[in-house]
Parts: structure tokens; C-alpha cells; sequence
């Protein structure tokens, strides 16, 4: 695709499970396979993976934090087609999509996924007094401000994720 241009002179703003959104951990995943895809198949759909990466790297990584934005609308929120709205940045972050993503983005570009880790356990993980659970466990917080079953639920999916992203650079 020249210049996020697609076959039918359409623009790109990359793959995700909910149209008009720049989401990472549901992104990333589509990069992955445009690599394999490219490999059974001699297409070049992957060549587009390094100029979305510059894009996510500008405008997706917390200028402070280090870590991960969850999402952007590039047509605007709720919407799916250019020129709808302007284009909008969700500023939250989370420590279940962190994860996810972060895990994820070894795949497409490992040193950036080790340079975010770091922030990101500095974020979200926690343990002791800091930890939600009377025993001290060990969590990895969602952070999105979710209370009650919802909370809990992120916690534990967002620990899930933090388990496999710990594994992935081998810390205990």
C-alpha cells in the first residue's frame, strides 16, 4: 500500500474488530498475519507494518508514562468514515490492553515491546499493601477506573496478561 493507500485508492487506518478505530490489541494481531499471509501466499501486505509502527509510535505511546494509549478514532468517535469528525485520541490507559498489546508487539517489533515493559510493570503492576487482594498477591490493574464484579474481572484479565508479557522477557 503506497502512502496508506490501498488497490482501490482507499486510505488505511490499519485492521480492527471495531471499524473506525485504531485499537492495538485487536490490530496487532491482523499485522501478525498479514506477515504469514505474505509468506503461504508471495503478497506484500506486510510491507505496510513498519509505516504503521512509526504512526503508533508517534501517536499511541504516553509522552511520560511509557506506555500505551487504548485507543484512536481517526474518523472521530463513533464514527467510521473520513471527514465524519476529527480525528480524536481516547487518552486512557489500561493495563489489561498494555498487555495485550505489549505482548503482541514482540512479534512485529521486539526492542520497542522490551522498551515499554518496564513503565508498564512500573504502572500497573502491583503487590503487597499495594495489591487489591487481603493476601498481597501479586495484580496487574486495569486502571480504567472500572468498581465492583467489572473491576475485579479487568484485575484478573489484565494479571492474565501480565503473566504472559512477564513470561515473554523471562521475569519472574
Amino acid at each position: 500500500a503506497s502512502e496508506g493507500l490501498d488497490a482501490a485508492g482507499e486510505h488505511t487506518w490499519s485492521v480492527a474488530c471495531e471499524p473506525g478505530r485504531i485499537y492495538l490489541p485487536c490490530n496487532v494481531p491482523h499485522r501478525l498475519a498479514q506477515i504469514t499471509f505474505d509468506r503461504i501466499y508471495g503478497t506484500h501486505y506486510a510491507d505496510s507494518n513498519a509505516q504503521w509502527l512509526d504512526w503508533v509510535h508517534e501517536h499511541m505511546e504516553h509522552p511520560t508514562e511509557g506506555v500505551l494509549y487504548d485507543m484512536f478514532y481517526p474518523f472521530g468517535p463513533g464514527e467510521s468514515v473520513a471527514g465524519s469528525a476529527p480525528p480524536q485520541l481516547n487518552d486512557r490507559i489500561s493495563g489489561v490492553y498494555n498487555g495485550w498489546s505489549i505482548w503482541m508487539l514482540a512479534g512485529l517489533d521486539g526492542a520497542w515491546s522490551k522498551e515499554l515493559y518496564p513503565a508498564y510493570k512500573q504502572t500497573f503492576v502491583v503487590s503487597g499493601q499495594a495489591s487489591p487482594e487481603p493476601d498481597g498477591r501479586t495484580m496487574v490493574l486495569d486502571r480504567t477506573g472500572a468498581t465492583g464484579l467489572s473491576g475485579d474481572a479487568l484485575n484478573l484479565v489484565a494479571t492474565g496478561f501480565g503473566m504472559v508479557v512477564a513470561r515473554q522477557f523471562s521475569d519472574d
